[in-house]
């Protein structure tokens, strides 16, 4: 019989999802006066450089974070000799990353390319910040989402002193960006460690072995959700990578709630792992997150244009068609996002990297082949039609192992109906005011 989802499972993504909610208005709120503060090269090469770094995060990562709720979820006795171990991976990984934005910044010739460099040394402090595993495992989220609420609302209040200073160029919003991150990092690193017990067993030696393949896979998630940045900004110009950038945000304000589901759901998904009925575990969890997001997609839908030039500016408005395939990707992720979590918590690792180097390779193809010829909206495309192959490729691959597989076909066609409805309803509407 198919175990309900645990309270504390919704309650733990609810509170995430606050205190993303309030971290992505402040987020918005900054690139709202930005989009009206910088011309519109500048804007679009902060957030190309945004994205790099967001790149460098998830290398810092590497899969030591899901390592870590693997080793220590069901052993808290392990905490402290896990975390120690994995802190110092993500430090060496971080010294790489930094070395490899080095080159690409030197190389391209950037215009105050110390201040870019300077800012890209952040990543490193999520060597401190992997201890807030340990809130991860209770489903305890209070400390880690107030401390990165108050660093959203410092760097606001950092680039709006910035502004009345007359700073005009991107990398001085990058530094700021970069010293309210690595404390936010230090913060939460330094409250979580009085909640780590003292080791009283010595954590496996093989942490790298089982981190590799969990860092290849979502080091590959992260590329193709973001290398489309790449071939923006080379075959269209700055002004057009900040467009899209601006449709992106709004795309990752969508997600938001699967990637914080996910994240909550992990430690239950490994417990129910172990009881072998992931695949029904997993449809228990995906089905409401993905008809709540179907609804939001449908009534989103006609407005994409008009949502984008009020929240940065007429200008952007022409990111519209880029913004409809983004929510179209966004049900993507909906639909397959606890299917892929349930094949991480089962160990299958080999298939998670076999379906992210695929994505990563059919993102990179796409790009390749839409983005000369149609720019972001090209970009836009490539992503929905790689988060619908990890979708159905997650599913496929989980149903496979399972002794008694299951589809969420019924899910997806009653999905698929209310966001018809819904942006019908949607559209109605708009033509009545």
């Amino acid at each position: 019989m198919d175990a309900p989802v645990p309270a504390r499972v919704w309650k733990g993504t609810a509170l995430l999802f606050a205190g993303r909610v309030w971290s992505t208005a402040c987020a918005a709120a900054t690139l709202f006066l930005l989009a009206r503060h910088l011309d519109l090269d500048e804007f679009g090469r902060y957030t190309f450089y945004i994205t790099a770094f967001l790149l460098l995060d998830g290398l810092c990562d590497f899969g030591t974070g899901q390592v870590a709720v693997q080793q220590t979820a069901g052993h808290p006795e392990r905490l402290a000799g896990v975390l120690k171990r994995l802190g110092r991976a993500r430090a060496s990984l971080g010294a790489v990353g930094w070395v490899f934005l080095a080159i690409g910044v030197l190389g391209l010739g950037e215009d105050q390319a110390g201040w870019i460099l300077l800012a890209g040394l952040y990543p490193l402090t999520r060597s401190f910040e992997i201890k807030t595993v340990v809130y991860q495992n209770e489903v305890r989220w209070g400390v880690p989402v107030l401390v990165r609420s108050i660093a959203a609302l410092l760097r606001l209040v950092a680039f709006l002193g910035l502004m009345q200073r007359g700073a005009s160029s991107a990398p001085a919003f990058l530094v700021a960006h970069a010293l309210v991150m690595a404390a936010s990092n230090w913060t939460t690193g330094a409250l979580a460690s009085r909640r780590i017990p003292p080791s009283s067993q010595a954590p496996a030696k093989d942490l790298w072995k089982l981190a590799v393949p969990l860092g290849i896979a979502t080091l590959g998630q992260q590329a193709y959700f973001y290398v489309d940045n790449f071939f923006v900004r080379a075959y269209a110009g700055e002004a057009e990578v900040g467009t899209y950038n601006a449709a992106v945000r709004l795309f990752t304000l969508s997600i938001l709630f699967a990637g914080y589901a996910t994240m909550s759901a992990l430690p239950w998904l490994t417990r129910r792992g172990m009881d072998q009925d992931l695949s029904g575990s997993a449809q228990l969890f995906t089905r409401p997150i993905f008809l709540a997001a179907a609804l939001g997609g449908g009534l989103f839908w006609p407005w994409t244009g008009p949502l984008l030039s009020l929240a940065f500016g007429p200008d952007f408005a022409r990111g519209a068609e880029a913004l409809r395939w983004l929510t179209l990707a966004s049900l993507a992720v909906y639909a397959g996002s606890g299917f892929l979590t349930a094949l991480v918590a089962r160990g299958e690792m080999k298939a998670v990297i076999g379906l992210s180097i695929a994505g990563l390779l059919l993102n990179v193809l796409g790009n390749l082949a839409l983005v000369p010829s149609h720019g972001m909206n090209g970009a836009a495309a490539a992503t929905f039609a790689t988060e619908l192959f990890m979708a159905v490729g997650s599913i496929r691959a989980l149903t496979r192992l399972e002794a008694r597989p299951g589809t969420p076909l019924g899910t997806w066609g009653a999905g698929l109906l209310l966001f018809a409805l819904a942006a019908g309803l949607s559209t109605l509407v708009g033509r009545f005011l």
